[in-house]
């Protein structure tokens, strides 16, 4: 084989990690259990457990997860010092960076009901927006989406502190409902052992899709994404990206 043939056979065949081992560097919010959460400088989660599927075990590149606060996690992307996020592909993020043509993850907020409850009886059945109002929700304090959200539709609700005061007063009977992440109520209610009475309705109430992001100052920068959504639309396409996602989502991560 002529010399300039082999060379471009190696470079076309040649696994990305084996260009030193160099890894992807990824930011991640340190405290948003159970997506991301730093201890011990060890930063484990939904979001890094699936980049590493999907990105180490899939595409042969290793990665090293980074747990900062976010807005320096964002500005260490910009910056080239970090080479990756998933999050939500804003305007301002583009500017820095390139996303995957694909959505990797959506962060989907469902509403969670008592089964032994009249609500449960009700909303399983049709759980739309508009059947809301004739039962009372649960909102925590801060939550500006929820109570912006509840005052839209006219659907009365009780405030609490946080995820588990919430489904503490879902369990006895207090509120009907709780919309909240899925992920994150999910966590909650495995460490309270509610499992056996609280279920998530199957409507999704809003949706934030998640990307891969890569800063443009990144030796990752048009190399790896190709590849990247390659492979999201064919585990798409046979429906393994779905199996994973649940898997991990009823994973214990916290």
């Amino acid at each position: 084989m002529p010399l300039v043939l082999f060379s471009l056979a190696i470079f076309l065949f040649t696994p990305l990690a084996t260009a030193g081992a160099q890894p992807l560097k990824v930011g991640y919010s340190p405290d948003w259990a159970p997506y991301s959460i730093t201890t011990d400088h060890t930063t484990a989660g939904i979001l890094p457990d699936l980049l590493n599927e999907l990105i180490t075990e899939r595409l042969g590149v290793p990665l090293e997860h980074v747990g900062l606060p976010w807005k320096r996690a964002q500005a260490q992307v910009k910056a080239g010092a970090l080479d990756a996020l998933i999050t939500y592909p804003s305007d301002a993020r583009l500017e820095y960076t390139e996303r995957s043509e694909s959505v990797v993850y959506n962060l989907i907020s469902a509403a969670f009901v008592r089964k032994a409850s009249p609500a449960y009886q009700a909303l399983i059945l049709d759980p739309a927006v508009e059947n809301l109002k004739n039962h009372r929700g649960c909102v925590i304090f801060g939550n500006d989406w929820g109570k912006n959200f509840y005052a839209k539709h006219a659907i009365p609700y009780e405030n609490a502190v946080d995820v588990k005061n919430c489904l503490r007063l879902l369990q006895r009977g207090r509120v009907d409902f709780f919309i909240q992440s899925r992920a994150v109520v999910l966590d909650n209610i495995r460490q309270l052992d509610f499992g056996n009475s609280l279920v998530a309705l199957p409507e999704a109430y809003a949706s934030i899709p998640f990307t891969l992001l890569i800063s443009k100052k990144s030796p990752f920068y048009k190399t790896l994404m190709p590849k990247f959504d390659r492979l999201i639309k064919q585990m798409k396409n046979d429906g393994s990206l779905e199996r994973l996602i649940y898997n991990l989502e009823h994973a214990t991560h916290s």
